[in-house]
């Protein structure tokens, strides 16, 4: 089963916390990042099992201007604590569209037998 869901976001010019995934469960998610202006930005994403003590899980990686060819960058998270993002590098509302992508399998939804 997968799920998705995406927001435009504004990138603040010094380092902020600018998005929060909540979620605690054992289950694949993935983002993407697109940069929608002539900035590039900076993000870093963190992870947190009580959502007080924050550890990089993944460590700063830019996202080039828009035209650049990378100014979309994915990230694949396998993570089962809560997630957040900071940026730095922005300057303009709505910077960056970022979509979440969570999977997650079913094992009672498991065939036993392949029906092919």
């Amino acid at each position: 089963m997968n799920s998705m869901q995406a927001d435009v976001v504004d990138i603040p010019a010094a380092a902020a916390v600018v998005l929060r995934d909540r979620t605690n469960a054992a289950f694949q998610r993935t983002f993407y990042f697109q940069n929608l202006t002539a900035n590039a930005l900076s993000l870093v994403i963190e992870e947190s099992a009580d959502g007080t003590t924050w550890s990089v899980l993944v460590p700063a990686f830019v996202v080039g201007i828009m035209g650049s060819g990378t100014e979309i960058i994915p990230k694949n998270i396998v993570s089962s604590n809560m997630l957040r993002v900071k940026g730095s590098g922005g300057g303009d509302d709505r910077d960056m569209l970022v979509t979440l992508v969570r999977g997650i399998v079913d094992a009672n939804k498991v065939w036993a037998k392949p029906l092919i």
